[in-house]
């Protein structure tokens, strides 16, 4: 972005390195600038086609539904982000974002994004027949896609997301796995993998994967806070049940601080409460069990006599003793 804001500034605005720039700030979560440089072009290239794509995503993540509308009228691009700005801003409309997605995809039925939306359209309409038919075409193209970009960890989550809707779980975990060791571009192969485990029970490993997520991403490196929340809440409950409860009180703690886990992270701080007075309680009854006074010892030692102690001899068994020794000595 650098050297096109350098050439850009030597040669003076132009259109391609505008979109260039706008399409850089895109990818770096800068949607208000990526905007803005967007709209310039547009004003001076109001037919320009390139680029458009990270256009309508910025549109899309700041809900601008009005400019979305207008840019649909000549991009496929956008009509992808109309789909999705009508099921979440307009009422859940999913028959009316499918009629949207179906004329992108007859623009251009090679975007494997558009396909997936479909299929996802689909599934909301609980049309499962039709959303696994546009699961299987967009697992075509995304793994035609994958081909030709083997070190993009979005399309290797794409595909894993895909194989998980397709019940081929151990290809979806060698996706998320592969995604997170060439270098995770958008920061969420680890919370697939997570929620993929979560759905084969396998808490362990779910744990594990939550575990190394929120190592390395904190709040400040990450753009959806509810990922990190989501994560607490699981590992608050696993190590609960895990009787962990140390560290399932940390957890619970971080939950407090995300509105979306705050009542959770409360009930959890509450068992574990609980727990820990049962358990001190128990405790409490082992050592009066078990607890020995000085007189119990005393009482205890006039009880019991050694076995390597004497006993005396009374004049009884004295005599006894005298007259066998007699008797079996020889004259």
């Amino acid at each position: 972005m650098r050297a096109y804001l350098t050439v850009s500034n030597a040669l003076g605005p132009s259109p391609y390195l505008i979109c260039q720039v706008a399409a850089a700030q895109s990818d770096l979560q800068e949607h208000d600038s990526s905007t803005n440089s967007f709209q310039r072009v547009r004003k001076m290239d109001p037919y320009r086609i390139e680029q458009m794509n990270f256009f309508s995503d910025s549109l899309y993540i700041r809900q601008n539904g009005v400019e979305l509308a207008n840019l649909a009228k000549f991009f496929f691009e956008s009509h992808k982000s109309i789909g999705r700005h009508v099921v979440s801003c307009a009422r859940k409309s999913h028959e009316l974002a499918q009629d949207f997605l179906k004329r992108a995809v007859k623009m251009c039925p090679s975007n494997a994004s558009i396909w997936v939306l479909l299929g996802h359209e689909f599934m909301e309409t609980k049309n499962h027949q039709s959303a696994v038919t546009f699961a299987g075409v967009c697992l075509y193209y995304y793994q035609q896609a994958q081909k030709y970009r083997p070190a993009d960890s979005r399309m290797l989550i794409a595909l894993g997301v895909i194989f998980s809707k397709l019940n081929r779980k151990s290809d979806a975990e060698k996706c998320f796995k592969k995604a997170f060791q060439i270098g995770d571009v958008e920061g969420n192969a680890l919370t697939n993998l997570a929620k993929l485990y979560e759905e084969q029970n396998d808490s362990v490993n779910a744990a594990k994967a939550y575990e190394a997520y929120l190592s390395l991403y904190t709040e400040e490196l990450v753009g959806d806070l509810n990922l990190i929340a989501t994560a607490c809440q699981f590992l608050a409950r696993h190590y609960l049940n895990s009787n962990d409860l140390d560290t399932a009180y940390t957890y619970a703690q971080r939950c407090l601080t995300f509105d979306i886990s705050k009542e959770e992270g409360h009930r959890i701080l509450r068992l574990i409460m609980n727990k820990r007075s049962k358990e001190a309680e128990q405790d409490s009854l082992a050592a009066r069990a078990n607890h020995v006074t000085p007189a119990s010892q005393r009482m205890q030692a006039a009880m019991v006599t050694p076995v390597d102690c004497l006993r005396p001899i009374g004049v009884v068994m004295r005599a006894r003793l005298i007259v066998r020794i007699l008797w079996l000595t020889p004259v």
